[in-house]
């Protein structure tokens, strides 16, 4: 009898042991992971990552670093997943700011990723300057089909291009004033990493295709605002689009909201 009880009480203490181990590493002190790798996150705390490389380039403009930064995440194509984390957030009226600063780097990471960064040289302090030197010109040099070397940090000239077709889309489920641009070659087949700036009375902002491959390599968008009215020029030395404005539509109960415009560009050769 009395070993009987022994059995039972060297099982209860186990158990209870085992609880109070549970809820002291689980709730008492549980463990805390600090400096964790960025490969080694939940996609949940990537996408936070993200926002903050975003949010600091914003303020400190080193696209270098930030590259540096994304690198970490040991991820392919990091331009693609900040397009799509940038689209996401636009569907969340809390993170507007964040949208527009993970989408500006995707932007400008393209850009930099096709031209290269800027170069600078340093210049030796005992050289004195001549006079009537001549500035030694850059030129970019193709080292084969699919790499250009390009020091330049400013768009490349992609061509001219001309409007082709345009057309009113009132769609609910698109975001409002949502300008969607197509650029193809003269053979109809979609060119990615198009610069597309837009101009208003106050400024002007810009937008790339190709930051969205699910909707075709010639893709690119942007929002507009409903009571401002933009130009907007693809590539470098096109012409100017002039008197653009998110349409007005109507739903079936007769509630009006600003739908988007569709505009397809095609290269001049």
């Amino acid at each position: 009898m009395e070993e009987k009880h022994g059995n039972i009480y060297l099982i209860s203490g186990l158990i209870i042991g085992l609880l109070f181990g549970l809820i002291y590493s689980w709730l008492l002190d549980p463990v805390e992971f600090i400096d964790a790798a960025p490969n080694s996150l939940s996609e949940e705390y990537k996408d936070q990552y993200r926002e903050l490389i975003a949010m600091a380039y914003t303020a400190n403009d080193d696209m270098g670093r930030a590259q540096a930064r994304l690198t970490l995440l040991e991820e392919n194509d990091q331009v693609l997943l900040l397009g799509a984390q940038g689209q996401r957030l636009q569907g969340d009226s809390t993170k507007i700011r964040q949208a527009r600063a993970v989408l500006q780097l995707a932007e400008e990471l393209q850009s930099y990723i096709l031209n290269g960064p800027t170069p600078f040289v340093v210049q030796d302090a005992t050289q004195q300057p001549q006079e009537n030197a001549v500035e030694p010109t850059i030129t970019a040099e193709v080292t084969d089909s699919n790499t250009v070397s390009n020091p330049s940090s400013e768009p490349k000239n992609e061509g001219l291009f001309q409007l082709d077709q345009q057309m009113d889309v009132c769609d609910p489920n698109l975001p409002q004033g949502l300008l969607q641009v197509v650029v193809v070659d003269s053979a109809g087949e979609p060119i990615p990493g198009v610069r597309g700036t837009v101009y208003w009375e106050e400024g002007n902002d810009y937008f790339y295709t190709g930051l969205y491959p699910d909707l075709g390599d010639g893709y690119g968008d942007y929002v507009m605002k409903a009571t401002v009215t933009y130009k907007l020029q693809i590539g470098m030395g096109s012409t100017l689009i002039e008197e653009i404005t998110p349409p007005i539509c109507t739903l079936d109960n007769g509630k009006e909201y600003f739908g988007s415009l569709w505009m397809q560009f095609s290269r001049l050769e």
